[in-house]
């Protein structure tokens, strides 16, 4: 059987980081460098809407946790666990996703199945310090996943557990004949729009820049979503069953 859904997206978010300096600054200090200065803002921007969208990955949300385990003793005893609640709640094998905290990965690369080759028949681990795909989920490891009041410590989850929208606003045209460079650039891995924004103030005598992303984000299918927390006790999973459709909407 099946259902047909939809799931509206408010636009109602907008982050920046800008940047300035002199052109003092840029013509006698040698070290200075302005592209490296504004990808580091870009990636505390990136940084900045990744805990808010996760805000979202709550109990009221997506149900009880799966599993709750202490970051330092998770193996993969435990994503084995993690796919038997997956297979049992009729996942499709593709495009399973598992995000965890960076003490999952540390435990994961001493768990002696992954550790050494003659058990995994790989020297990633040791090489390249990578665990690679395991079970049939891609792996993702993040310092940064908050625990928004309960615990959190990762989940398991299919690209529409979580809606996502960008809506950029374009610079009106006076607006635009003032910047010397207005650009967007889309993320080829998750979809969002960030734009750029170049410009000059003589009075000032400063160069100045500004990268921003308008968003939105919403509950997607809340069963494809299961939370992982990091204490000592399982809980039983719950989920509650819908179906959401969009086409203008990217995914996370």
């Amino acid at each position: 059987d099946t259902d047909v859904g939809k799931r509206e997206v408010t636009v109602n978010k907008r982050k920046y980081k800008p940047m300035d300096f002199s052109s003092e600054t840029f013509r006698r200090q040698p070290y200075f460098n302005p592209s490296m200065s504004l990808m580091m803002k870009a990636e505390q921007l990136g940084l900045d809407v990744w805990l808010d969208v996760l805000s979202i990955v709550t109990q009221a949300n997506y149900g009880n946790a799966i599993l709750s385990v202490e970051p330092g003793v998770f193996d993969t005893d435990d994503i084995i666990a993690i796919r038997k609640s997956c297979q049992n709640s009729d996942w499709p094998d593709i495009g399973r996703g598992l995000v965890l905290g960076t003490d999952h990965e540390a435990a994961l690369l001493q768990d002696n199945t992954l550790k050494f080759f003659q058990n995994s028949g790989s020297t990633d681990p040791l090489r390249q310090g990578s665990t690679g795909r395991l079970l049939n989920f891609d792996m993702f490891y993040s310092p940064r996943i908050p625990n928004n009041g309960e615990d959190l410590g990762g989940f398991a989850c299919l690209p529409q557990a979580a809606l996502i929208a960008t809506s950029p606003i374009a610079p009106a045209p006076g607006v635009r004949q003032q910047l010397l460079s207005y650009d967007l650039v889309i993320d080829p891995d998750t979809g969002i729009a960030f734009e750029y924004r170049y410009w000059g103030n003589p009075d000032l005598d400063e160069d100045r820049e500004i990268i921003e992303v308008n968003y939105g984000y919403n509950k997607g299918n809340s069963a494809a979503l299961k939370r992982i927390t990091n204490g000592a006790t399982t809980n039983s999973s719950s989920s509650s069953q819908s179906s959401s459709s969009s086409s203008s909407s990217s995914t996370s």
